[in-house]
């Protein structure tokens, strides 16, 4: 049996795919309309404003390697932790962090949508 840490590691496994192939459409789906989203450099950005960032180039990705994942089930509330490699490119220019990330899902009308990211970078 599939645990709900299980799925809500494949809803983020999706969340990564469509961030990015730039699917807004399905970010749509899997990101709250209260999001929350704390880059590791302390930009914040709500759900509105990481759609506009992708769409522009402001916010590429270009690959989220996620790993170290740990999720704590608190019934209508998940939290996931973990580690992530992320290349990013900004209007052309490409950056690579590592960072340590808490990631939160909220259960709302019988589906799971992430409310909260946030990352703190890392030395390796």
């Amino acid at each position: 049996m599939v645990s709900i840490i299980d799925e809500i590691i494949e809803l983020d496994r999706q969340r990564i795919r469509a961030m990015i192939g730039k699917d807004i459409g399905k970010l749509d789906q899997l990101l709250a309309d209260d999001l929350t989203y704390i880059h590791s450099n302390a930009k914040k950005d709500n759900k509105a404003s990481l759609f506009d960032a992708m769409l522009s180039g402001a916010a590429s990705y270009r690959q989220i390697d996620i790993t170290d994942v740990e999720g704590r089930d608190f019934g209508d509330t998940v939290v996931l932790i973990g580690s992530a490699a992320i290349t990013v490119s900004s209007f052309g220019v490409r950056t690579a962090v590592n960072v340590r990330f808490t990631n939160v899902y909220v259960q709302r009308g019988g589906r799971w949508q992430m409310a909260v990211w946030q990352a703190t970078k890392t030395h390796a």
